[in-house]
């Protein structure tokens, strides 16, 4: 018998959003739920979209494994993903009104009947970031900046030592002078995890305690010291300068600083401790964006607005 008191959580994805991106986050029943599918501009948002499992929808989960969501697809078509932390089962409907009997069975029982949804081969895909809600805040705490070491560092370090060991270790067995591997070892050393050692604390020491809340569809973001943020609209931005070494062969190309100048003459300096560049410009689509091609990234460098 249908319980139509039972509640489930729902939200809603419009198509400027990223994976893990919703707004309205509510507690609703069936009748509830159906209102705010009413509600929704399905038409608009299908202009101009990409069919994916991230784009126009309402999403129904039960508790943080179990999701129903439904969104746009082809053919001007509708479509029901289901999502049971492990599975993706589909069907798709003419209008969105006729998934509304698969949508009372989930809020009131969690589940849906399987044998009329296809399960879809999801091997090589990733399924899982596309349904949860994602909080977008970075944050860089004090304390070991080693926490915030990327994996281009680590195995620059891991070869330097393993290259220097070996050349000592065999230098020695046969009686040879070790101080030219010495000093060859400390001029090469820089370009080979040392740079991105420096960089690295640099940006730490620059960056700790400080936070960005920033996602793709929101029209703001926030930053600054983790007790005292501060908001901005993204439409107050002039410009945003990333610095970096293009160059993708660099062992520290990773490593960035990102500047956005606002409108009012203000600056807001990011590392790519919080985000890298490249990030920020891909959620932050129709604000003028330049790279600044730069040796090494260091914060005294920064262009002036």
């Amino acid at each position: 018998m249908s319980t139509t008191e039972s509640t489930l959580t729902s939200k809603i994805q419009y198509n400027n959003f990223e994976p893990g991106e919703f707004v309205g986050d509510q507690q609703r029943n069936y009748e509830e739920t159906i209102a705010l599918i009413g509600r929704f501009p399905w038409e608009k948002q299908r202009e101009k979209i990409g069919i994916d499992l991230t784009g126009p929808s309402v999403t129904i989960q039960k508790e943080e494994t179990t999701f129903l969501k439904l969104s746009l697809f082809y053919n001007q078509k509708f479509v029901l993903q289901f999502f049971n932390g492990k599975d993706l089962y589909t069907k798709s409907f003419f209008r969105y009104e006729d998934a509304f009997d698969d949508i009372r069975y989930f809020i009131d029982s969690g589940s849906i009947h399987y044998g009329d949804f296809k399960k879809e081969n999801t091997k090589f895909r990733s399924i899982q970031k596309h349904f949860p809600s994602k909080s977008f805040v970075y944050e860089v705490l004090p304390g070991n900046p080693f926490n915030y070491v990327d994996g281009e560092t680590v195995f620059s370090l891991g070869l330097s030592v393993s290259l220097t060991l070996v050349a000592l270790i065999s230098l020695a067995a046969n009686g040879l002078n070790l101080l030219p591997v010495l000093i060859i070892v400390l001029l090469v050393f820089p370009f080979f995890g040392g740079i991105n050692l420096i960089l690295l604390r640099s940006y730490h020491r620059f960056s700790q305690g400080m936070m960005l809340q920033l996602s793709k569809g929101a029209p703001s973001f926030v930053y600054g010291p983790i007790g005292n943020r501060k908001t901005y609209n993204k439409q107050d931005i002039k410009e945003i300068v990333v610095c970096r070494n293009s160059n993708s062969r660099c062992n520290w190309s990773n490593f960035s600083i990102t500047t956005l100048h606002m409108k009012n003459g203000e600056s807001i300096t990011v590392t790519s401790l919080l985000l890298k560049g490249s990030e920020i410009e891909l959620k932050m689509p129709g604000i003028p964006a330049t790279t600044v091609n730069q040796f090494i990234p260091w914060l005294e460098n920064l262009r002036p607005a």
